[in-house]
């Protein structure tokens, strides 16, 4: 007999179980609860673990899931708790509104990270909608003409690589509210990503 095909869309959906474990548990020791103590080392374990198997399995990341790992310790960055977010504009007195960057400070070991936050407001006024190279894949709505006419996507071989999104659930800061910085949230819920800027 003929082997019968899985009709799943990820063949790795037992790599992507693992580590939306992973990812879930360090959430959880990350921060403390009054149910739960705060463990950073086991959740630093659990990520250094989670990136370990990405790095070997050649999974994808959503930006929204490896925006919250830092990559100097490994630990996961949750603001008010392990982290400090801020947003800086470098821009004489502040006027450019499209220089905003949000920073992004480990407390653990003082790795910084900078994202743009501000170009959402350049992209607006000449009427494009900036959105993340992941998030149009995941619509479909990334395809470009090429030189020959062909359209050019994020598949290869007739297949699309499958990315991984996390489903985490939410902090005692996220439930409350934001917490002491209420400029930034991030959200994941059941496969879709949002960033928003408040």
């Amino acid at each position: 007999m003929a082997k019968t095909t899985s009709t799943s869309r990820n063949p790795n959906h037992h790599l992507h179980s693992r580590l939306s474990h992973l990812y879930q548990a360090s959430t959880i020791l990350t921060a403390p609860t009054d149910s739960t103590p705060a463990h950073p080392a086991l959740a630093r374990f659990y990520l250094n673990h989670f990136r370990s198997i990405t790095k070997k399995s050649v999974t994808r990341l959503d930006p929204s899931v490896k925006r919250t790992i830092c990559k100097r310790c490994d630990s996961l960055l949750v603001e008010g708790v392990s982290s400090t977010h801020r947003i800086e504009n470098a821009s004489k007195g502040g006027r450019k509104a499209w220089a905003d960057v949000l920073v992004v400070e480990c407390n653990a070991c003082g790795a910084v990270k900078r994202f743009p936050v501000g170009i959402d407001i350049i992209k607006e006024k000449r009427g494009k909608k900036f959105v993340l190279w992941s998030e149009a894949q995941s619509e479909g709505a990334v395809q470009a003409n090429v030189k020959g006419g062909a359209q050019k996507s994020g598949k290869q071989n007739g297949k699309q690589k499958p990315v991984f999104r996390a489903e985490v659930p939410k902090l005692p800061a996220q439930r409350d509210g934001m917490g002491k910085n209420d400029s930034v949230g991030t959200e994941i819920n059941s496969g879709e990503s949002k960033n928003t800027v408040k």
